[in-house]
């Protein structure tokens, strides 16, 4: 989980679950939840381990429940765009935590060269708001057309998720990656 405190473990579980009986859901997803293929059976355990956003995309698999796919997609859209609403207030708190995580590996420009602007018709700003911070790797650009390459950014994508369910940065005890284009790959 982004952060881990009780205070906002409760926060968390208590708007998803207004959320979920708003739309009348709570007992099939808590029942889909407990007989899916996945570990965890229990919500609160659950929720530990993943960040809000997911809490329906990962609990089970929505096409072998009664209700179905579409059905569960339509959902987590919906939930994701009322958690989207909610973070407006918190973009640039995000934006200096994660740029701050990308200069301390050294990398801030090179992220920002492979951030195609064009692609997505904005700024940095633009792009926040179509996505989480979670994703503020993976949906920036295709990590294959970069210099750096998919496995790259496939291991500070990984360090930057790692670093949210921490919920705090490390940068200095952090090792900066380095991309080494004449020799083709990555070193720390």
């Amino acid at each position: 989980m982004a952060n881990t405190d009780k205070d906002t473990l409760q926060k968390y579980k208590n708007q998803f679950f207004k959320f979920m009986k708003k739309n009348n859901i709570l007992p099939d997803y808590l029942k889909n939840l407990e007989n899916g293929i996945f570990e965890e059976k229990d919500f609160s355990k659950f929720q530990e381990k993943y960040f809000i956003t997911d809490y329906i995309d990962t609990a089970f698999v929505w096409a072998e429940t009664a209700q179905g796919y579409d059905f569960w997609y339509k959902i987590n859209r919906k939930w994701n765009n009322s958690i989207r609403k909610r973070q407006n207030s918190v973009r640039s708190e995000n934006k200096s935590q994660f740029f701050e995580f990308l200069r301390a590996r050294g990398i801030l420009s090179v992220y920002l060269k492979n951030f195609k602007k064009d692609l997505w018709k904005a700024d940095f700003g633009g792009f926040q708001k179509k996505y989480f911070k979670e994703n503020y790797i993976n949906a920036a650009f295709d990590w294959g057309k970069t210099d750096q390459g998919s496995i790259f950014w496939s291991e500070i994508n990984e360090l930057w998720r790692v670093e949210l369910l921490r919920g705090k940065l490390k940068n200095k005890n952090q090792p900066k990656y380095i991309f080494n284009s004449t020799k083709g790959e990555n070193n720390v």
